[in-house]
């Protein structure tokens, strides 16, 4: 809903919908090789292929890296809620173990859910405020999101 409520864009929504998931999934292949938020939890490698796709998209003027860099951005704001957790994200450059936390919730508790509702809340009013509710700005995000699809090389059929 935030990245909604920023660009009012479908496609860039569901890209960091799905980069929102990636840190704690890359850690499932690794089982109990690999501690919970620590390499898959460090902010800068996040930065960094983010810089990368936003500035090669620049260089070449290319959509789909700007889009794929929303990815990097719900990573990040993946990372961002579990930095105000106790556990908190290891935020050194020279160390993947030492985690800071603000402690705002409480992870798997009412705190937790209500932070992220009360997010999600503020971002729905901007998105009311910008119209991005709006019937005819919804049909046209529709359109504008299978036009993208197609310039990506996927082909949709209607069934009849």
């Amino acid at each position: 809903m935030l990245v909604y409520a920023g660009t009012g864009s479908f496609t860039a929504s569901g890209l960091s919908w799905a980069g929102s998931t990636f840190p704690d999934l890359i850690e499932f292949p690794f089982g109990s090789w690999s501690k919970h938020r620590t390499w898959s939890h460090w902010p800068y490698s996040y930065l960094l292929f983010l810089a990368g796709c936003w500035g090669a998209a620049w260089l070449s003027e290319d959509v789909l890296l700007h889009y794929l860099g929303f990815f990097f951005v719900g990573c990040l704001l993946h990372l961002a809620e579990d930095a105000l957790s106790p556990g908190g994200i290891p935020l050194r450059l020279t160390s993947l173990s030492e985690r800071s936390g603000l402690g705002w919730y409480l992870p798997f508790r009412q705190s937790e859910y209500l932070l992220a509702l009360g997010a999600a809340g503020v971002a729905a009013l901007f998105c009311w405020w910008r119209g991005f509710f709006l019937p005819e700005y919804l049909v046209f995000e529709v359109e504008r999101t299978y036009l993208l699809f197609e310039l990506f090389g996927w082909r949709f059929r209607l069934v009849s």
